[in-house]
């Protein structure tokens, strides 16, 4: 795993888009833009800090030495999002991150073959969705690849006709709620986590199973048009040249010894944090995207109750 790709597991994408140019180019930045750039990162509050210390500081030191280390900052394609409750709280999915500088031809390349899923948010893609009870006072928000579809069943079992879903996609702002019986009451929020690693290697086969059986990250079959040459984002030759784990899975799979098969599982493996690392995007690529992104989708207020 990279220096990038670790730092940001250790202190802490997408919409769809039906065609999208080259991101636009960036200027190198100064020292004092380093500054303004780290300064715009800030670590969440809450009683979860054990010490009762605000890190924020020690997090824009680490962001200025990044920056510093030949990163820059990655808003690439991403349109302005305004609003007061917009997060800085980054996670490394989003255009907002600072990603490795080769992340720029990277990401212009994988935007010529695969303009499907080229549009990067400031703050990532993942939807924040949630199951509400507002007569047992609970919000339960779900993260993919956490046994969320499990715990929901659960939910659903034991809460039937007390139970709904609330789904806020990356671009929706706050609804208002409605003033009525047990509006104003106050909510739990509850939400499922998982050991990063583990997470990742169950996404890495999510992604590999989907794109086998041709299914949509939300469990749809999906049309053959989409796997099919030249320009199916699916089809081999787009996710060649999308990707750099493309190519080490079908050298795995034609590995003619245990050796070489070893060698290329390792470049699966490397090709996958490559491609998180610069937000490269293919089919149920949401699955690696990181849990606190699904918690708030950017916003602040997604982050407490209301």
């Amino acid at each position: 795993m990279s220096w990038l790709a670790s730092t940001c597991c250790a202190l802490c994408r997408v919409q769809y888009a039906s065609a999208h140019g080259k991101p636009r180019p960036i200027t190198p930045l100064s020292t004092d833009d380093f500054r303004e750039a780290a300064s715009r990162f800030r670590c969440p509050t809450g009683p979860y800090l054990n010490s009762g210390k605000d890190r924020t500081r020690r997090l824009q030191r680490h962001i200025r030495q990044a920056l510093a280390r030949s990163l820059v900052p990655s808003t690439m394609d991403a349109p302005f999002r305004g609003g007061a409750n917009v997060s800085l709280f980054y996670t490394h999915e989003s255009a907002a991150w600072p990603k490795p500088a080769r992340c720029q031809a990277q990401r212009a390349a994988a935007c010529q073959h695969n303009p499907h899923f080229c549009l990067l948010l400031p703050q990532g893609n993942s939807p924040r969705t949630s199951l509400v009870s507002e007569r047992h006072g609970i919000e339960f928000r779900q993260v993919w690849k956490v046994a969320s579809s499990s715990l929901a069943s659960f939910f659903y079992c034991n809460m039937w006709g007390a139970l709904r879903l609330d789904k806020l996609l990356p671009t929706q702002p706050l609804p208002k709620r409605t003033m009525g019986t047990g509006a104003s009451a106050p909510r739990r929020i509850a939400f499922p986590s998982r050991e990063p690693i583990s997470r990742f290697v169950a996404s890495c086969f999510e992604v590999l199973e989907r794109l086998l059986n041709h299914v949509s990250p939300s469990g749809e079959r999906m049309p053959a048009e989409m796997y099919t040459e030249p320009k199916g984002p699916f089809s081999p030759s787009v996710l060649r040249h999308g990707t750099s784990w493309y190519g080490p899975l079908l050298r795995t799979l034609n590995a003619s010894s245990a050796s070489e098969r070893r060698q290329e599982l390792t470049a699966l493996v490397n090709g996958f944090i490559e491609d998180l690392e610069c937000a490269i995007v293919y089919s149920a690529a949401e699955h690696l995207a990181t849990q606190m992104s699904f918690v708030t989708s950017g916003y602040e207020e997604r982050s407490t109750p209301r």
